[in-house]
């Protein structure tokens, strides 16, 4: 083996894995496999795949494969973590050795001399696991070391299935190799079931190879697998042999010719595995065995899976049918049950109506009968002379019962027409208050402003001067014209001149109106202020004087409230600026009323 610590090919190194090579160096045999365990955390630290891919790349260089894989062979019972020691050694190479491409002069030596090693190495460790299993006592104690030594061969057993699915060349190594037949021998059922399922694995990464290899070494295999399935009494191993049989039967179609001939008896021992949970591989096995060409079989698994599917397809449609009708008759027991139910409420209301009216009709029989007696009771008591008076009372005090109830009933009759009529009534006067609301509004708001009015600041004076003015621009400037159309055309003009006056001097009328009304306002608000007493003497009916009901001045008292709150709180030199700040506005306030 070569020794670490060779100076490596690669630009940028490791100072982790060149500390890790010098103790590697200088450590015993012993500690060599602790120190290999600070490998997991120098590949954890990487932040990328480029990253990983680097350092396996430096662990090669520095030939920390070689020294991981020789490890694997010493006795790890005398050594620190003992076998977990060696699981995790052998986890770590299944990890350093793949997603790494060697290229250049140690390929070869990678390919075809290491990895084949490595494969071995790791077999050897899973027999010495076994072994130490095999060897464990039956105490409490005993079983959680051989609890934790399962774990560490099952650890071992998907590390090699790692690194043959990275690598499948390898997959000819694993099926020529003596350990895997050793391991296979072994009457520890549990480890048995590792390793076939570590069979299938890797049956699934390349199981055409095994048509390039010996005839002996597949029968050696089948031999063994086949002994498992007849001889053992564990399910799970009959389990998984039964597919161990069926994959290689599937890759390589040379075997199943053989399977009669070598293995007579076979199918007669199968049947003690029937109905054991995977009759469907031993049902596959017996065609096998019964056909004797992987043609036929082929031919009767797809005539059983046709007949599956026709079978389960059936089955779906006759239960889709048993559920319709299920549904069908459910629905019509439902309705029936409905139907009769309301039949029976049906028939007993009409019972109740009808015992209800004949009630009715016997009271009213027992009425007229006691009226009829109470009537001849009368007569009898009365004389004769006052019996047509009685009697004419009585149809008088009848007839105007009759007419009560009758106009009674005529007056029910009519009261929802009359309720309706009153609603009408109702809404057509609604109607009207609020076309007349609207009205009225839009008459105040057209109304027309006096235009007759003086213009402001005319009076009789300024009246008589702007006459006077007239005069001496006539005398001054006479009309030439001495014909009647002139004249007409002048005044005509005069007229439109006038009409266009009146017609635009309306909203010249309502601005002057509006800064009338605004004048009078600040007038009044200006004594309010002046006027305004102390706030020690202030009183509701002032305060309800002096609150203004407009949102935009209530806003802005509150908003100059507010500043002159934040002013008083503030320290003193920030006030001085902002009094400067205030002497500055007024000055450009002054300035621009001036030039204005």
């Amino acid at each position: 083996m070569t020794s670490p610590g060779v100076t490596p090919r690669s630009f940028r190194k490791d100072q982790r894995i060149i500390n890790l090579s010098k103790e590697i160096l200088e450590a015993k045999d012993r500690r060599v496999p602790v120190l290999l365990l600070d490998l997991k955390d120098i590949l954890n630290s990487s932040e990328s795949t480029k990253d990983t891919v680097r350092i396996k790349r430096e662990l090669w260089e520095y030939n920390i494969h070689q020294v991981v894989i020789l490890v694997l062979r010493q006795d790890y019972s005398v050594i620190t973590g003992e076998w977990s020691t060696a699981a995790n050694i052998a986890k770590l190479l299944s990890v350093i050795c793949t997603g790494i491409d060697i290229k250049g002069p140690g390929s070869s030596e990678f390919y075809n001399e290491l990895l084949p090693k490595a494969c071995e190495n790791l077999f050897l460790l899973s027999r010495h696991i076994q072994a130490q299993i095999a060897h464990v006592e039956d105490t409490i104690k005993g079983e959680e070391e051989e609890k934790k030594l399962f774990d560490n061969f099952q650890t071992v057993m998907d590390s090699l299935a790692f690194l043959v699915s990275a690598h499948s060349q390898l997959c000819k190594q694993v099926y020529s190799s003596p350990w895997l037949l050793q391991l296979l021998i072994s009457d520890d059922p549990d480890t048995v079931v590792i390793v076939m399922t570590l069979l299938t694995k890797i049956f699934r990464i390349n199981g055409y190879i095994l048509n390039k290899l010996d005839d002996s070494i597949i029968f050696n295999i089948m031999d063994e697998l086949i002994y498992k399935l007849t001889v053992n009494n564990v399910i799970e191993v009959a389990a998984i042999a039964t597919k161990c049989v069926l994959k290689i039967c599937d890759y390589h179609r040379g075997v199943v010719g053989s399977l009669t001939a070598r293995y007579k008896g076979l199918k007669a021992l199968l049947g003690k595995w029937a109905g054991e949970g995977f009759d469907r591989d031993l049902r596959h096995l017996h065609t096998l065995l019964e056909t004797g060409s992987v043609h036929r079989a082929e031919n009767e698994k797809f005539f059983d899976a046709a007949v599956m599917i026709q079978m389960m397809w059936r089955g779906f449609v006759t239960r889709k049918k048993l559920r319709k009708a299920n549904n069908a008759f459910s629905n019509f027991q439902k309705s029936y049950r409905l139907r009769k139910k309301e039949v029976t409420m049906k028939q007993e209301e009409k019972k109740l109506a009808q015992q209800f009216e004949r009630q009715l009709k016997e009271n009213r029989l027992k009425i007229m009968r006691e009226f009829h007696q109470r009537q001849l009771h009368t007569i009898e008591i009365l004389p004769a002379a006052k019996v047509d008076e009685y009697l004419a009372k009585e149809k008088s005090v009848a007839a105007l019962k009759i007419q009560t109830l009758w106009r009674g009933k005529k007056e029910r009759d009519l009261l929802p027409w009359r309720q309706e009529v009153q609603m009408q009534v109702k809404a057509a006067i609604k109607i009207q208050r609020t076309v007349r609301k609207w009205l009225d509004k839009l008459a105040d708001k057209n109304k027309n402003i006096s235009i007759s009015l003086k213009p402001p600041g005319l009076t009789d004076a300024r009246r008589l001067e702007l006459r006077s003015k007239i005069q001496e621009w006539r005398d001054l400037h006479p009309t030439h014209i001495d014909n009647r159309e002139s004249l007409q055309e002048i005044h005509n003009r005069a007229a439109q001149l006038l009409a266009n006056h009146y017609s635009g001097i309306k909203p010249q009328r309502q601005q002057q109106q509006h800064i009338d009304a605004l004048i009078a306002r600040l007038d009044t608000d200006s004594d309010l202020v002046l006027l305004a007493p102390k706030l020690k003497d202030i009183t509701e009916k002032d305060a309800e004087m002096y609150t203004s009901r407009s949102v935009p001045i209530a806003t802005k008292a509150r908003v100059n409230h507010l500043e002159t709150l934040r002013k008083i709180k503030l320290p003193w030199w920030k006030r001085l600026d902002e009094e400067d700040d205030m002497d500055l506005k007024s000055e450009y306030q002054d300035t621009d009323e001036f030039v204005f």
